[in-house]
This record gives C-alpha cells, structure tokens and sequence, in this order.
C-alpha cells in the first residue's frame, strides 16, 4: 500500500483544555476510590464526547474550507484543452488546507485490473473521513494493437487519475477553465469545427468508423454514448471527458 502525506497539523486549545480538564477528573475518581466500573464508564462517556466534538470542529472546518475554495484553474495543456494536475490542485490549496486546521494522506491499493485510492482527511482536532475512488487498468492500444504503453505506465497514469479525483472528493473542491464561457461561446463552426478535432483524437485512439469511436470513448471514459457528436457543443464536451482519462493517447 502506498501513502503520501500533507499539512502536519495540531490540535486546538479548547480540545487541549477539554482533555486535561477530562484527565484531572479521572485522576480524582481513581485516587477518591471510585469503583473501577464507574471509571469505565466515566471513560467511555469521555472518548465519545471528545469524538462528538471533534467531529464538530472537523464539520465547521470543512464548511469554512468550502466556503473560502476557489474553482481550481486547468494549467496543463493537453489537446487543445487545460486539465488540473494533482500537484497544481494541492499548490493552490495547500495553504488554505492549513488555515482551516486540515491535514490529509493519500493511501494507494491495486488490484489485478483496479487501482483504488483513497484520500483520508484529517482535521487537527482528532476526527478523519475518507474518500476512495476506483480506476480501471486498461491498456492504450494502437491501430495496430500493440501497446503504446508499458504495463507499468498503464497503471501509473490509471493511479494519478484516481489520486486526483480521491484528493478532490474529500475536500469537495471543484475543477474549472479560467474562462470556461468565453471559449465556449469563441467557438463557432466558421472559426474552429470541433468534430473534425474529435474525429482526428479518436482516430489517434484507434477509431476506425463513427461506431467504432463511440465503443472507445465510453471504454476511456466510463460513458454510456449511443450517438457520435454532430454539433460543436457536444464536440467539446467529449474531448473534455477524453483529456481527463489516463488512457487517451493525446
């Protein structure tokens, strides 16, 4: 199992202050003589409250934290589009992660054909969730059937898009283009056609026929398309989905 970490955190005061507060009691029963099963459950009573509140505070930090979050701008170029890379989504994050009290690590399995990554948020005060997303291994061919990858690079492309959309899920942090409706509506059949674009990257992916393309797509995609695009808008809209897949061959 594989695990990165981020943002070491401490925890609050208050919470400091309750279970001092919690420890000094406990002492007292047991030097006053306080039968053992009513220490238990004094203890018992303790762990949950102490859980009770840190959950609480895991709660407000996580509603600060979306609150203050911008839309995390798409920088790498793929083709003729900008995607988020994990590593520029943590940078533009890091430092309000640290702000609302907010660690995370990242916890990597795989399977035969799976990869599955699960990104554990960790609030300073004690309380964790987790959120996992799983991806398929599945090798990027080319028309001629050969591999364009090494099993290993397959694996590790399928892993870093797990990683990425983990990491997203658990903080509820979004993804976007900078001027998303600006390039949308720059782009008119007269300026750029994007069906010729689509038809040249599914041809590069191996598409053979318009049938053909539709089968690769939802197998790079995990869509259910039953029509090839015929208009610029839903042009676009599947070459966002293929720059997103680790196994489309830009």
């Amino acid at each position: 199992m594989e695990k990165e970490k981020g943002l070491a955190t401490t925890k609050s005061q208050d919470i400091i202050q309750q279970e001092n507060a919690a420890e000094s009691l406990l002492a007292l029963a047991i030097k006053q003589g306080t039968p053992l099963e009513t220490i238990e459950k004094f203890m018992d009573l303790r762990d949950r409250e102490e859980k009770r509140v840190a959950k609480i505070a895991f709660d407000d930090a996580m509603a600060k934290l979306q609150g203050q979050c911008p839309v995390i701008a798409k920088k790498k170029q793929g083709n003729n589009y900008k995607y988020a890379p994990l590593d520029d989504i943590v940078s533009q994050v890091r430092s309000l992660l640290q702000e609302c009290g907010f660690s995370y690590r990242i916890e990597a399995t795989m399977d035969v054909d799976m990869v599955i990554a699960t990104c554990v948020a960790v609030h300073k005060n004690g309380h964790s969730e987790k959120s996992s997303f799983t991806a398929k291994i599945e090798k990027v061919v080319s028309k001629t059937g050969s591999s364009v990858r090494t099993a290993m690079q397959d694996s590790a492309a399928s892993l870093t898009f797990a990683k990425r959309y983990a990491f997203c899920n658990a903080f509820g942090i979004m993804t976007g283009d900078e001027d998303t409706d600006a390039r949308r509506n720059s782009i008119e059949p007269k300026q750029r056609n994007l069906i010729n674009d689509l038809t040249l990257a599914m041809k590069r992916n191996g598409a053979k026929d318009h049938a053909h393309a539709i089968e690769i797509f939802n197998k790079l995609t995990g869509s259910n398309a039953t029509k090839y695009p015929e208009n610029n808008a839903d042009a676009q809209a599947w070459l966002d989905l293929l720059t997103s897949s680790p196994q489309y061959v830009s």
